[in-house]
């Protein structure tokens, strides 16, 4: 913007051209980054169905691109709900109990979205190890999870 200012103005115009040929690299690679595609898992097997359920598969597409929920049980209801969620994109019946990174990749999907209880039981140490599962923590921050032979190095 500072750039745009000074090449307006006729004595500074080659002041305000540098500043702009500078900030070429940086809108590149802004723009590269928002239109890679990152697909996002998520669980959809849990207890009940509420506010804070739609809150975090929202907070999960806002992670990504697409957003990929897994059901592993044949729950009528979880089905109907994830469907007609905005921000679910694809609903996978069937899905297995524990990820595992060969599962993930055979599907397509780039990362894991787990919130803080739930991590433990679905992925996997090696899918943990690769980085590729995240955690939403209380604050609204997705972080990655860190598997135990990390934590020990």
């Amino acid at each position: 913007m500072v750039g745009t200012a000074l090449f307006i103005l006729p004595l500074l115009r080659y002041a305000g051209l540098l500043l702009l040929a500078a900030a070429v690299p940086l809108a590149y690679e802004s723009v590269r980054r928002k239109i890679t595609t990152r697909v996002m898992y998520v669980d959809g097997t849990t207890e009940k169905f509420n506010h804070e359920t739609i809150k975090f598969w929202k907070q999960a597409k806002a992670l990504g691109s697409k957003l990929i929920v897994g059901i592993t049980e044949d729950d009528k209801d979880m089905i109907a709900n994830a469907s007609a969620s905005e921000s679910v994109d694809f609903v996978l019946l069937n899905a297995p109990y524990k990820l595992s990174l060969s599962y993930l990749d055979g599907i397509g999907v780039d990362y894991v979205v787990c919130g803080v209880g739930q991590s433990v039981s679905v992925v996997s140490t090696e899918l943990a190890a690769a980085k590729r599962c995240l955690v939403i923590i209380d604050d609204n921050t997705a972080i990655p999870m860190e598997s135990k032979s990390t934590k020990a190095e």
